[in-house]
């Protein structure tokens, strides 16, 4: 099996309810973290067989970190606490975690809050800090404990924070709750901050534990590609930890290789293989270690040895070892060219589990189905306004076109029908779909008053917009697959149409006609005249400071174009197409990243990116552009390492690498099914469209298992 999985790469990520911003933070460790040992200091598997290099001496440790001083009143001697309502604290000798003591925290009411902050610490800029404490508590309910890492400068003021709070802890079992965050440019100090929130609970804090190490990034493409005669392996990465990063060991594949000299390793098993360096890369041999220094990319290229992927995942795991900092960094590694020919079916997600949770899904959205066809659609920016949203209810016929494949069941045809005809019946005269409230400043969109017509705050209920049109456009097309009636074809390319010759339609960026782009909804203003973004948006006068370059859009419709042109053949969508990849593929970064829009630097969430990578790789592949894919599947090494949670496993990614992606979907699966709520939505009622999108999600993986 090469993958089960389709991400709906159109329409999931597109939805702001339906996508978690994925920072490194999200991939930071679970309780007994990798970066740290234990709370106590003690060694991982990972930090097996480092050369024998002196460690760089750790940071200065919280004073009483096992509480095991007097208190002060309710507060542990040399930290600052703070409480509100009820809380309170003693020391208790019952249960301690290490040593003699632990401090037992009551927190019985709702807004009851315990917060305790250890004295600063030295601490140095642009490196990467954990601060972990053991924890026990009387309670499974999740989110009462949280760490915080405060970084301060020279002059003891604040420059930056980073919190972590807990999921489900098991009652009354000791567990680790830990934080990681970067140390801005100008640190000097860092301070810990632990709190523990009601209502109900009784809680104990034990062995309070910091670490620090390097920065190392993954920088651009990394990955292993498939030889004849042997594999390469290829790791691009950089730091911006003064310093560097000094790698003497590297686990990949079930190989421990160490650095024995400026261009050799050396396996577990005494096999040699060779290393070549590019970019800033140096060989040092007093720490016989390869050294990556501050600012600039570092290129190792590994050769001479088979390396194997862990069967059914397309980024498999590699972590290379500094042994003069002490640390070990987990690097995701893209797998290219590899088809083990096996069925994977021992990977697969329970098949069982999965139907449970879309029938029970299933009948939740039926309870919002509508008699004119369609279905009640909640939103939280809209909160209470239950509507008619194109975009969620073009998922929800996706997610039925999925079922009606898999399943003799005609309910399933009939409504993937129902919400067809819905979406040709509503469709605009003009082709194009928009939301059903008012879009604007107060709910996620453009803050200037020159962007609305008329002086207002908002775009008017129906007003079309890009990102719409696209979903149910797609929609469409997919149900002429399936059903093969004309109607829907036509209606889809209709909504092509609106994105490309309607008046807010595709626009050229460039006078030479070589690079063009989608707006969101229209020409008219985004930002202020005056911002110093506009002066610098590199485009044509007529199209500058608009809704134009807004990637994840740009992206969807690459996806969109080639389906359609897939099914019809038509060559002018090429022009348009070549254009939007031209353009899309030159704002993916030397990292690998890619800004949300021309205005917005970040990429605003992982599933946003996911969709520009996605377009750009599936139509660089259609049009034989081994640039546009490279540079796609550069941007997903990216995702694998900085924004794994907003990646979903996708055909088009299995097909061109030769991947069996069935451990990834199996992840994503445990991952999905265990956040249902007893009304068989995952949402709790207050997003329909993040509803809709989970089950179009396991409704394809369905399909894709056989039923």
């Amino acid at each position: 099996m090469r993958t089960t999985l389709v991400c709906l790469t159109v329409l999931f990520g597109l939805l702001a309810s339906a996508c978690a911003d994925a920072s490194r933070l999200q991939q930071s460790f679970e309780p007994a973290p990798m970066e740290a040992g234990g709370p106590d200091g003690s060694a991982t598997a990972e930090s097996r067989a480092l050369p024998t290099v002196p460690p760089s001496a750790p940071p200065m440790q919280p004073s009483n970190p096992s509480f095991e001083e007097p208190l002060a009143g309710t507060c542990p001697a040399r930290w600052a606490c703070e409480t509100s309502g009820a809380a309170s604290a003693t020391l208790s000798s019952e249960v301690a975690h290490g040593g003699n003591h632990a401090l037992q925290v009551s927190v019985p009411n709702e807004r009851d809050v315990y917060t305790l902050r250890s004295a600063r610490m030295p601490a140095q800029p642009q490196r990467t800090y954990v601060a972990t404490v053991w924890r026990r508590s009387s309670s499974a309910a999740a989110g009462g404990e949280s760490v915080r890492l405060l970084f301060y400068d020279a002059q003891n003021k604040l420059v930056g924070s980073q919190s972590e709070r807990d999921g489900e802890p098991e009652p009354w079992a000791w567990g680790g709750v830990s934080a990681k965050a970067d140390s801005p440019m100008g640190t000097r100090s860092v301070a810990i901050e632990i709190t523990v929130q009601g209502p109900g609970r009784t809680v104990w804090l034990d062995g309070v534990k910091a670490r620090d190490s390097p920065i190392l990034e993954v920088w651009g493409g990394t990955g292993v590609r498939r030889g004849e005669s042997s594999d390469t392996l290829t790791l691009q990465v950089t730091t911006p930890t003064p310093g560097g990063v000094h790698i003497g060991t590297i686990d990949a594949f079930g190989q421990h290789l160490a650095v024995r000299g400026s261009a050799r390793l050396e396996s577990q098993d005494g096999d040699r293989l060779a290393y070549a360096l590019a970019g800033s890369a140096k060989y040092q041999a007093d720490t016989k270690t390869i050294v990556v220094p501050p600012g600039q990319p570092a290129t190792i290229h590994i050769t001479g040895g088979r390396f194997t992927p862990t069967p059914g995942t397309g980024f498999p795991r590699a972590t290379l070892g500094d042994p003069v900092a002490g640390a070990s960094f987990p690097v995701f590694v893209a797998a290219q060219n590899f088809s083990d020919g096996s069925s994977g079916a021992f990977e697969l997600p329970d098949r069982q589990a999965i139907l449970t949770a879309v029938n029970q899904l299933g009948k939740y959205l039926d309870g919002r189905r509508l008699p004119d066809g369609g279905w009640a659609i909640a939103h939280p920016y809209w909160p209470g306004q239950l509507r008619e949203d194109p975009q969620a209810i073009a998922v929800i016929t996706q997610g039925y076109l999925y079922r009606a494949q898999s399943s003799s069941d005609a309910t399933y045809e009939a409504r993937a029908r129902q919400g067809l005809e819905w979406l040709v019946k509503n469709q605009h005269s003009d082709g194009g779909f928009g939301l059903p409230w008012p879009f604007g400043a107060h709910t996620g969109h453009f803050n200037t008053r020159l962007h609305y017509p008329g002086g207002a705050d908002s775009h008017r209920a129906g007003d079309p917009l890009a990102v719409v049109t696209i979903a149910a456009g797609s929609a469409l097309l997919d149900g002429f697959k399936v059903y093969g009636d004309s109607r829907y074809l036509a209606a889809s390319a209709r909504a092509m149409n609106y994105l490309l010759h309607g008046p807010n339609g595709f626009q050229w960026l460039d006078a030479n006609h070589t690079r063009g782009s989608i707006p969101y909804c229209d020409l008219r203003p985004v930002l202020e005249p005056d911002d110093p973004r506009v002066a610098a948006h590199a485009v044509l006068p007529a199209v500058r400071n608009s809704s134009v370059e807004i990637y994840n859009i740009d992206g969807a419709a690459l996806s969109f174009m080639k389906g359609l042109y897939v099914e019809t053949g038509d060559k002018r969508l090429l022009t348009y197409g070549d254009a939007i990849a031209a353009n899309l593929a030159t704002k993916v970064r030397d990292d690998g990243s890619i800004p949300y829009s021309w205005y917005e630097p970040s990429p605003h969430s992982g599933g946003y990116a996911n969709i520009s990578y996605t377009g750009l790789f599936e139509y660089g592949g259609m049009r034989g552009r081994d640039d546009w894919v490279a540079t796609a599947g550069r941007g997903f090494s990216w995702m694998a390492n900085h924004a794994r949670t907003g990646m979903v496993p996708t055909e088009g990614y299995a097909s061109v690498y030769g991947l069996n992606l069935s451990l990834d979907v199996s992840r994503y699966v445990s991952r999905t099914l265990v956040k249902q709520k007893a009304d068989g939505s995952f949402t709790g009622g207050t997003a329909t469209r993040t509803d809709a999108v989970v089950f179009g999600i396991l409704s394809n993986l369905l399909l894709n298992m056989g039923g």
